[in-house]
């Protein structure tokens, strides 16, 4: 879903010529056709359906494909896994499983945001002098 709609985004901005009006056509189609969806007669569908889209358009024009589908997996193992902190449940292995891949796509984030530079510096404690 994410990569044809980066895709989809890059055919409207080389058509519109213009960003913003891509991400604007882009975003009141994606809302119509949710609009189509069974559960849309509920005005709260719709806010809904806006603030995630919203949300969504955001960390693709923003962020890039690849916060999209880290965040898209972030949200699918946290919500859609059964978790539980009872150890001598069946589904703990699930919990396990989210956890890890959960704790590995947040620690891989984090390295790549520091781009090679060290967490802690040799004067990180010392006192500082002001100008």
């Amino acid at each position: 879903m994410c990569i044809y709609s980066l895709l989809l985004l890059i055919v409207l901005v080389i058509i519109c010529r213009k960003r913003w009006l891509a991400i604007a056509i882009y975003w009141m189609s994606i809302l119509l056709f949710a609009g189509f969806s069974p559960m849309s007669g509920h005005w709260s569908f719709w806010v809904s359906a806006a603030v995630g889209m919203t949300i969504f358009m955001i960390c693709l024009t923003r962020f890039g494909l690849l916060a999209m589908l880290s965040g898209g997996l972030f949200i699918a193992l946290s919500s859609q896994n059964a978790l539980t902190a009872n150890f001598s449940s069946w589904y703990f292995s699930n919990t396990i499983f989210a956890a890890v891949v959960l704790f590995s796509l947040s620690l891989y984030g984090f390295h790549t945001s520091l781009a090679g530079k060290p967490i802690f510096q040799a004067g990180l404690l010392e006192k500082r002098e002001s100008l």
